[in-house]
């Protein structure tokens, strides 16, 4: 609970930051304000993470149960996020030649002015599937915890993004294009290899999701020329939650927003907002979350990316 609650922080400060014109720094006011889940990551009876914990396979009664947690929580807690699922299906190695269903939850909040192509998007991103073998297997941190995570976070910021842009609507939307610029949470099927870990035995659904989003054409007065394009930070939340994570910058394009996050934590720590260790954060390895990439050596997967934009 410490360690997601350490997560959860950096992210949030990373929203706010994302969403603020020029970047802005957030104020130690701002930073003693932002909301923590309570009990809903309680492994057992946490509305947010308990019902991720169990067995979800792709294709499965499990995967869809957790489908429906999320599709559930967004339609009665967050009506104004527009949710989509994007569908495939793919063969696989331990499958032969049935096919097995992978579904994206694809849900964002935009600037209500906003059209097709408009805005750019802070794209927040973890999996919900888990491994088939060895049977049961839970993820509890591969990846239910960052699910709820993510969760978690787009309750926490919606009422804000609601009074921002009310505010600029009031103002008459006169404002620097940072302020242009929405959210959308991606939760991933398929992450998992069904026998051993390859280009084509992993991530079935980011595969599918990437391609369709670049075949997605905008008008040609848009600022953006498709789906894809509108990411402007792709931020990957997976293997989190266990004690004392330690998570590597990746990528040089990206690796200011991995400053950032590094720089919050220390400053979160200095005011002891954290429920773990009080311990300074390493200047290397700071970040309690990871941009774009992911550290699993236990699985030997190799970094990734689902989209053609920067990744950190």
């Amino acid at each position: 609970m410490a360690h997601t609650l350490s997560l959860l922080y950096v992210l949030f400060h990373l929203l706010f930051v994302f969403l603020a014109a020029g970047y802005s720094t957030l104020s130690e006011k701002s930073l003693r304000a932002l909301p923590g889940p309570g009990d809903d990551f309680n492994i057992k009876t946490g509305k947010l993470l308990s019902p991720i914990l169990q067995p979800r396979v792709p294709g499965t009664p499990g995967s869809i149960s957790v489908q429906n947690h999320f599709i559930d929580f967004f339609k009665t807690t967050l009506p104004a996020w527009k949710m989509e699922l994007q569908n495939s299906t793919s063969k696989t190695p331990a499958t032969g030649d049935r096919d097995i269903p992978f579904v994206n939850l694809i849900i964002s909040r935009d600037p209500p002015w906003s059209t097709p192509g408009f805005s750019s998007r802070l794209t927040l991103v973890a999996h919900y599937d888990s491994l088939s073998v060895p049977e049961g297997f839970l993820g509890a941190i591969d990846s239910a915890a960052p699910c709820a995570i993510l969760m978690h976070v787009a309750r926490s910021v919606d009422a804000a993004l609601t009074a921002k842009w009310e505010k600029m609507q009031a103002g008459g939307i006169d404002s620097e294009f940072e302020d242009h610029q929405g959210v959308q949470i991606f939760f991933l099927d398929g992450e998992e290899a069904f026998k051993t870990w390859t280009d084509t035995d992993s991530v079935y659904g980011a595969r599918s999701l990437a391609a369709e989003m670049e075949t997605t054409a905008f008008a040609a007065q848009s600022t953006f020329h498709n789906a894809l394009s509108t990411i402007s930070l792709f931020v990957l939340l997976d293997l989190l939650g266990a004690k004392n994570p330690t998570v590597p910058s990746f990528f040089m394009t990206t690796h200011w927003a991995y400053q950032k996050m590094a720089s919050v934590e220390k400053r979160l720590r200095s005011l002891s907002l954290f429920e773990s260790s009080a311990k300074a954060a390493s200047p290397k390895a700071a970040s309690s979350m990871k941009a774009s990439s992911k550290k699993a050596p236990s699985k030997q997967k190799t970094p990734k990316k689902a989209s053609k934009r920067d990744d950190a």
